[in-house]
């Protein structure tokens, strides 16, 4: 399902995304990430462009 919803949306778009910066945000076992996201469509034209941060928390697997 998740495979089918991502292959449509590659489909329609075609995504560029650039690591801007790593790092921690302070909370214990996280990982601050900054990407530059971009996406156009079949024919080159601009859909979004914007930068966004992911945090991510590993912990202890058990």
């Amino acid at each position: 399902m998740v495979r089918a919803y991502w292959a449509q949306q590659f489909a329609a778009g075609h995504p560029l995304v650039r690591l801007e910066g790593l790092g921690s945000d302070g909370l214990a076992g996280a990982v601050a990430v900054t990407v530059r996201l971009g996406v156009r469509d079949a024919s080159g034209e601009r859909w979004a462009r914007e930068t966004v941060e992911h945090v991510y928390r590993f912990g202890r697997v058990i």
